[in-house]
């Protein structure tokens, strides 16, 4: 894990909802300082399960603490980046927990570890997993704030469930304009490395990294 590494896009906005109005503000994104307190949680526990869906399992971990003061919803990128966005989702959930705020991240049907045809569903199916996992996490204490953060394709995602009145704030990382745009970047990201080698088994048996990461400087 230490050997991987991974940088923060800065160009991500907040949304915040106006109290008593189905508008939302939109706002410059502006990293927090967190500083720590005797009050952070030293040991949170990890615990990881199924959760159903639309008669598919999500595969979901819970970064529980004791006594949260808030909960949050990882709504991460998707398939084809969860490889590379895995370790540092990981450890900004740790990171969270860390500070007393409950987090669950979660693979979309048909991805990752979840049940699921990843050729039978759509944009909409996916939606509907991030809608059923807010409520779930909503339902475990309806006091608390929720906030939805959203990494690329999963910025859309928490955006739209957002929209309908869910969670109390939004968290929106390197996000698309739409997801044309996300599926546009995968096929040439697909077709940069299908024309830099000869055959397939070379490709196979290739050592180049595509992507890499820094977080020293998120998560000190």
């Amino acid at each position: 894990m230490k050997n991987r590494h991974y940088e923060q896009d800065a160009k991500g906005v907040v949304e915040r909802r106006v109290p008593g109005s189905a508008v939302s503000e939109t706002k410059p994104m502006v990293a927090p300082t967190l500083y720590p307190t005797p009050e952070l949680s030293s040991n949170p526990l990890e615990q990881a399960g199924y959760i159903e869906s639309s008669g598919a399992h999500l595969y979901a971990v819970l970064h529980e603490v004791p006594n949260p003061i808030a909960r949050v919803l990882l709504v991460g990128p998707f398939a084809w980046e969860r490889h590379s966005s895995y370790i540092p989702w990981v450890r900004w959930a740790r990171f969270l927990a860390a500070r007393r705020i409950e987090t669950l991240r979660f693979d979309y049907r048909g991805t990752g570890e979840s049940t699921g045809d990843f050729e039978g569903l759509s944009f909409d199916d996916w939606t509907d997993d991030v809608r059923c996992l807010t409520q779930w996490l909503q339902s475990r204490s309806p006091a608390l704030p929720l906030i939805l953060h959203g990494l690329e394709l999963g910025a859309l995602l928490a955006s739209k469930i957002f929209a309908e009145g869910i969670g109390h704030a939004a968290l929106l990382w390197a996000a698309p304009n739409n997801a044309n745009e996300v599926l546009r970047a995968a096929l040439l990201r697909q077709l940069a490395v299908d024309h830099a080698f000869s055959d397939a088994n070379a490709r196979k048996h290739s050592p180049i990294t595509l992507m890499s990461w820094n977080s020293d400087a998120l998560f000190r």
